[in-house]
């Protein structure tokens, strides 16, 4: 409460909405490798528009049941703060009839679960869109990207990672891109661990959280890295070599 008018009287607060998602806070993964499933969260939740950045501000829901039960997993405001880029996991049949902890029926709720998919609404209602549509591997936290592409995490690699129950099925996660339309898709990269979280710089580059066992002890896997929107020049930024965080997310 003391530090909130010192905040808000940065220059830089020249605004007074702010754009969200709500969703239940529990989820069935602790773990990264589990976090990216449309199994994780319960159906619930809202992409929210704050008016008044304050306690007594108003809330407003965008989706307003639109894609029926699910959650929202990442969300990117456009440039225009007009309209935002979100992915979406249906879930019309809660809960599954498998179990959603220990990873063990995986397969078999991949069988059953609607992956998760890119979608774009206007933030007044209209104009929602489906972006992606892959029927076995989900698609999640998307960014508008500097070249008018889409940049989201993907599980299409079709690989599971190095560590961990082979019935889990720890999908390795990277980054893909598509245009506004939904055309075009195609590979920015191809790391053998997990990429995730991808987030556009005002430089143009997209920021992400890259999983890397390599020249690294065991639990120092989480650094931050930076790519161009067509797929070049990956490199870290921070945390590649420090032992200090052990995990970075977001």
């Amino acid at each position: 409460r003391a530090v909130r008018p010192i905040v808000l009287a940065n220059p830089a607060v020249d605004f007074d909405r702010l754009v969200f998602i709500s969703r239940h806070s529990a989820h069935s993964h602790r773990n990264i490798t589990g976090s990216q499933y449309p199994w994780a969260h319960k159906p619930g939740g809202d992409i929210c528009i704050l008016t008044g950045l304050g306690p007594d501000g108003t809330v407003e829901e965008v989706l307003q049941g639109k894609l029926g039960p699910g959650h929202v997993h990442g969300i990117d405001l456009h440039w225009d703060a007009d309209r935002v880029v979100f992915g979406y996991a249906s879930q019309p049949d809660w809960p599954p009839k498998w179990d959603t902890i220990h990873g063990n029926d995986v397969f078999r709720l991949r069988g059953e679960q609607e992956p998760t998919h890119i979608f774009e609404i206007r933030l007044d209602g209209t104009g929602l869109k489906q972006l992606t549509n892959h029927p076995y591997f989900s698609d999640l936290e998307p960014t508008y990207a500097a070249d008018g592409s889409i940049a989201f995490s993907s599980g299409r690699s079709g690989r599971s990672s190095e560590c961990g129950n082979f019935n889990a099925d720890h999908t390795v996660i990277n980054l893909y891109a598509v245009d506004p339309d939904g055309m075009n898709l195609r590979r920015l990269n191809d790391n053998k661990d997990i990429d995730r979280y991808p987030h556009t710089l005002d430089n143009g580059l997209i920021a992400y959280t890259r999983w890397d066992y390599q020249e690294r002890h065991f639990f120092e896997t989480h650094a931050i890295w930076t790519i161009r929107p067509d797929g070049t020049m990956g490199l870290p930024v921070f945390n590649q070599h420090l032992r200090m965080p052990y995990g970075l997310r977001d």
